[in-house]
């Protein structure tokens, strides 16, 4: 199956792809409107209280927003299907993505593991 993504008009942002098997994935630099999604599926994953799952939770967000095409598999992937790829496949696929957007490749602060969002001050 081909199924585009919710990445928006990439226009000419670097894309790169990844084949593992039968399955194509093919990802690209983030867009503003990726980074607002992965911020936001990361902010939900933070609010998990099982750590297995909350480490599956990141790791989705971080490759989701950015992945263009899947041809080999089913796509859009819920986070439990995406549970039950291959880890080399979500390895190298994780390697792909963070190739393209080293600033995404951060160890999570100690407020975005406690769930707390910076909120812009009012005050002039």
């Amino acid at each position: 199956m081909n199924t585009e993504s919710a990445a928006g008009d990439v226009g000419h942002a670097q894309r790169a792809s990844i084949t593992v098997g039968d399955v194509t994935v093919t990802v690209c630099e983030a867009t503003v409107r990726a980074g607002t999604r992965r911020s936001r599926l990361r902010s939900e994953a933070f609010q998990e209280q099982d750590a297995d799952r909350r480490a599956l939770l990141l790791e989705y967000a971080d490759l989701v927003p950015v992945t263009l095409n899947v041809e080999g598999a089913q796509w859009p992937l819920t986070v439990e299907q995406f549970a039950d790829l291959s880890e080399t496949l979500a390895l190298k696929w994780e390697k792909a993505v963070y190739a393209l957007n080293p600033h995404w490749y951060a160890p999570a602060s100690d407020d975005e593991k406690k769930g707390v969002t910076a909120t812009p001050s009012t005050e002039s």
